[in-house]
């Protein structure tokens, strides 16, 4: 943004804290502010003082005096949003708010020496709240992208945002935040926050997992609190001191298997002296496999162990999947979150192998995920089909033997997802070619097998897509077996 905007936009949180209405002393001073705070649904909170022109301002005549002034629907262009797709909550600093739908363009804010103050010729008079804190913008649609979510393995139960705890009853919760001690004076500090007992949502106790943003996954039960802290919530637990910042989603009653196990379980039969082949299918969600197996899709794997369910890691795409299953630990701590990312920072299983004389090898398709300690072999589309899953097939046979550990990648199920939906006919035709692909190389394999996904997928009107924090995209299929041929 340019240096000239005299706008403050930073990691500042707003703590909007609320209380009950109460009586008004007769002698006590109104402070007014210059500052509002623009919050809720949006991905960059702004403080407009004064001075910014940032918005365009406009001067306002009003009761025979001017004011410095900007319409409110100039806010809503700023941040590129739709009109249609928000509310809009006004709150003062004496705890009044009015929530609106529409009819932006009539409503103007404007600075004076009572602070900032609303004003709408076409609206009641109770609008014109005076003095505010806050705009908080509200998304009135629930699409599940930008959100904090709650889900199972099976159904995504709840959708919140920030804008939306608004408007709910919240509690004030005091947190113990430290003790200081000077001489013989002993000071306990506390911070009032704003809160939703998760007890209200999840019963008590729950094992779940908690992931944020950032890529973190946190398994636990729960006993704690959706805190609302500006245009974020965070977890916490006061009992455990834990406050877990900018959570992205909730998983009640997770699977034990995560993909994260690709790793561990890999490195058990290796240090077990067992061969390991890793058959990665890329988009490959327990959805599908559920699918494929009551129509007869996957006939090979339908007939190995009924697959386990696994989690997959927030953001569920490839960089973020593939790097979890190589270090065994989620994005926040091996540094892939998302698609940007390509150089892990901490040791991938690659990298133990050398350090233990085991060797290893990674079929790819037409380019490199990761960059990686290991001899990669890419296979671009050479028969031009519009797959490089029959050159990773071919590929795989010619370079399998002698290998300790040998991982396979299948890219054409997500990209037939992704074109004609994650359950079309087009991509369980896909996943019918990938099964007999398995087939072939677990029947010519000498050693232990895992087959699994990085990431699931969901259907839109023009598709497949994944990314999201819902069950679709993040619970896959998990299945180990030995090699050779299956009796």
């Amino acid at each position: 943004m340019n240096n000239k905007y005299r706008i403050i936009i930073n990691a500042l949180i707003a703590m909007l804290l609320f209380s009950a209405c109460s009586v008004k002393q007769s002698d006590t001073k109104t402070v007014f502010y210059n500052q509002l705070i623009i919050t809720g649904d949006v991905e960059t909170e702004l403080i407009l003082d004064m001075f910014t022109d940032t918005i365009p301002f406009q001067e306002l005549n009003m009761d025979n005096e001017t004011f410095l002034s900007f319409n409110l629907s100039s806010l809503l262009s700023y941040y590129d949003f739709d009109e249609a797709d928000y509310d809009v909550l006004f709150t003062s600093n004496d705890g009044i708010k009015n929530k609106l739908s529409g009819g932006f363009e009539f409503i103007n804010l404007y600075l004076s020496s009572t602070g900032w103050n609303v004003v709408g010729t076409d609206f009641p008079s109770a609008l014109g709240l005076k003095n505010l804190k806050s705009i908080v913008l509200i998304k009135n649609t629930s699409d599940w992208s930008d959100s904090t979510n709650i889900i199972t393995p099976f159904e995504n139960r709840i959708s919140l945002t920030p804008g939306k705890m608004h408007l709910m009853d919240l509690e004030i919760l005091n947190c113990f935040e430290g003790t200081t001690t000077k001489n013989s004076s002993t000071m306990e500090t506390y911070a009032a926050i704003q809160v939703l007992p998760l007890n209200k949502l999840i019963p008590i106790a729950t094992p779940a997992v908690v992931m944020t943003r950032d890529g973190g996954y946190y398994p636990m039960e729960i006993d704690g609190y959706l805190q609302l802290q500006g245009n974020r919530l965070n977890y916490v637990d006061p009992n455990k001191r834990l406050v877990l910042f900018d959570v992205v989603g909730i998983i009640e009653q997770p699977p034990v298997k995560s993909i994260m196990d690709t790793y561990h379980d890999a490195l058990q039969f290796i240090d077990m002296n067992e061969r390991v082949m890793v058959i990665y299918i890329d988009g490959f969600s327990y959805g599908q496999y559920n699918y494929a197996v009551a129509t007869s899709h996957m006939p090979f794997m339908s007939d190995l162990s009924k697959a386990e369910m696994a989690v997959a890691v927030f953001v569920p795409v490839t960089n973020s999947g593939m790097a979890a299953m190589l270090t065994g630990q989620p994005p926040n701590i091996n540094g892939i979150k998302d698609r940007n990312n390509r150089n892990p920072k901490i040791e991938t299983i690659f990298d133990y192998l050398i350090s233990n004389e085991k060797s290893s090898m990674l079929i790819e398709g037409n380019a490199s995920i990761l960059n990686l300690n290991t001899n990669t072999v890419l296979n671009p589309d050479l028969n031009n089909n519009g797959h490089t899953d029959d050159e990773v097939f071919k590929s795989a046979v010619e370079n399998m033997n002698g290998i300790d550990y040998f991982m396979v990648h299948f890219h054409g199920l997500d990209d037939s997802g992704h074109t004609y939906g994650d359950l079309a006919s087009e991509t369980m035709a896909k996943l019918l070619e990938i099964d007999s692909y398995v087939e072939a190389l677990v029947s010519l394999w000498d050693g232990m097998v895992i087959i699994t996904s990085d990431h699931g997928m969901h259907s839109t009107e023009t598709g497949g897509f994944h990314g999201l924090f819902i069950y679709e995209d993040m619970i896959v299929p998990y299945i180990i077996t030995e090699g050779g041929i299956q009796e």
